[in-house]
């Protein structure tokens, strides 16, 4: 039971909720922030949300979830969704997902799940590429790129003009994207 260990002994509570209150009040932004329990079974505990790091930490130790899904920031505490008709996501992040599965008709490697240290490279070269795009093309400053845990990488780009696009500027940012590489 190493999960329980690391939700108790090392996980980052306050720096998280720290990072995704992005400087604001952090009580007033995290409570309106959804974070998802996904467990062992695959179960989603969707619309959850917490007062404060030390809330979140005590729900986090007791449901010892798999995994954390982090949702949006919406206008009325996500545990609350019922509540309210007009409940809706007010800003998120812009995250594109790499994965090496995207290369198979160029990795000469490897295919599908099958990674080895030759496939980063193209993981590398789309980082890159993704990188220069979103600071020359759009002006985002703020990425940050995590390991996906299987087989690529997240960028979530955390600029207050991306958290707060629309669906339709989204997908703006998505085709062209597409149309540039």
């Amino acid at each position: 039971q190493t999960l329980p260990e690391y939700y108790r002994r090392l996980f980052p509570f306050e720096p998280l909720c720290k990072w995704l209150a992005y400087g604001e009040d952090l009580q007033a932004s995290f409570q309106m922030r959804e974070l998802a329990f996904v467990f062992e079974d695959d179960r989603h505990a969707r619309y959850r949300s917490f007062e404060d790091s030390a809330d979140f930490e005590r729900e986090l130790c007791k449901a010892n979830p798999q995994k954390i899904d982090i949702g949006a920031v919406y206008n009325y505490k996500p545990k609350d969704h019922k509540k309210f008709a007009d409940f809706h996501p007010v800003e998120r992040e812009l995250i594109f997902d790499i994965d090496l599965t995207d290369y198979d008709d160029i990795r000469t490697c490897c295919s599908k799940a099958k990674v080895c240290r030759k496939c980063w490279r193209w993981i590398s070269i789309a980082v890159g590429v993704l990188n220069y795009l979103l600071q020359r093309h759009f002006g985002f400053k703020h990425c940050l790129w995590v390991f996906s845990g299987r087989r690529g990488i997240h960028c979530w780009v955390a600029d207050a003009a991306a958290r707060k696009l629309q669906n339709a500027g989204r997908m703006a940012v998505v085709e062209y994207l597409s149309l540039v590489t």
